[in-house]
């Protein structure tokens, strides 16, 4: 990964770690949102990602597609 990427996109920090980086777009009527994991995630992380991820949508009136695009392996 480069430093750019890191600076420029959000960061996703999972108990207290950073764990990777996410872009939004917003295309017909939906927000996408996606995931660039720097490892791999277990299915708690990936839970509590998703759920924030709903959260955002609903905070912006959206719903939300979440895709990974790199799993971290």
């Amino acid at each position: 990964m480069e430093l750019n990427e890191f600076i420029s996109n959000p960061t996703i920090i999972v108990n207290g770690g950073i764990v990777g980086t996410w872009k939004r777009t917003f295309k017909a009527g939906k927000v996408n949102i996606a995931l660039n994991q720097f490892k791999s995630l277990n299915n708690e992380k990936i839970r509590v990602i998703k759920e924030a991820a709903t959260a955002y949508g609903k905070f912006i009136g959206m719903p939300v597609s979440l895709v990974t695009v790199n799993n971290g392996v």
